[in-house]
């Protein structure tokens, strides 16, 4: 995490609008969550990615944490090993512990098994807009351009 801005438990949990009891509950079922408790608990911008992805899983579908803990697990771990956060999807498959990081997905690879889509970009696009929403970014001014001007 090093050269990477983190964040306190509480920041994450506002930026991606989760409750304490939440965050506690899914702590108890995911192990790389498990080590990310009490105040010293810091969370880089990749991991409240992860966060916000089990929002979606849970929330948005309506999943048990527990039938998609091995997942989740597989997706925190594969989020802290990227150098950056990358733009794609997340992808669950029914008849998997792991859980896919695509940029390109084939349909057709998926046509007879079960599989939940989550693109990324939208979920990190909003986490960027909740983060920038509370500085007060002064105006850019205006760039002067060169103008060249033709020899006489």
């Amino acid at each position: 995490m090093d050269g990477q801005f983190l964040y306190t438990q509480e920041q994450a949990r506002s930026i991606v609008g989760i409750s304490a009891e939440s965050l506690r509950h899914w702590r108890r079922l995911v192990p790389f969550l498990k080590g990310r408790s009490g105040k010293a608990a810091r969370f880089a911008f990749g991991e409240v990615l992860g966060l916000a992805v089990t929002a979606e899983v849970v929330g948005r579908f309506g999943i048990s944490i527990g039938h998609v803990h091995e997942s989740i697990e597989a997706l925190f771990q594969l989020l802290t090993q990227l150098p950056i956060v990358q733009p794609g999807s997340v992808v669950i498959l029914h008849d998997s512990t792991s859980m896919l990081l695509v940029s390109d997905i084939q349909v057709s690879s998926l046509e007879s098994k079960a599989a939940i889509l989550i693109p990324l970009d939208p979920l990190i696009e909003n986490l960027r807009m909740k983060l920038l929403q509370g500085l007060r970014l002064p105006p850019q001014s205006v760039l002067p351009f060169y103008e060249e001007v033709a020899s006489r």
